[in-house]
């Protein structure tokens, strides 16, 4: 579920993932991480995958961490 954050889709202009962690925000850096779709089925709605990534956090470029296996089921529809 989203945490209702607001985000801009235009910063960073490559994919990637952002999550707060006591009160910091982290977010993965260009080629930091993989996304892996393993289901796309727009008759059932159905997109999911896994993924993994290496975040900074934003005020500090030193504090990293590392997100493993992390799994994504969507519902996706047809653009």
């Amino acid at each position: 579920m989203s945490p209702g954050v607001p985000s801009s889709l235009n910063k960073p202009n490559f994919p990637h993932i952002f999550c707060y962690l006591n009160d910091r925000k982290y977010i993965s850096f260009e080629n930091s991480g993989t996304i892996n779709f393993e289901k796309v089925d727009f008759i059932e709605q159905i997109c999911a995958g896994n993924f993994s990534a290496k975040l900074k956090n934003e005020m500090d470029e030193n504090d990293i961490i590392e997100i493993k296996n992390g799994q994504f089921d969507l519902i996706c529809t047809i653009p």
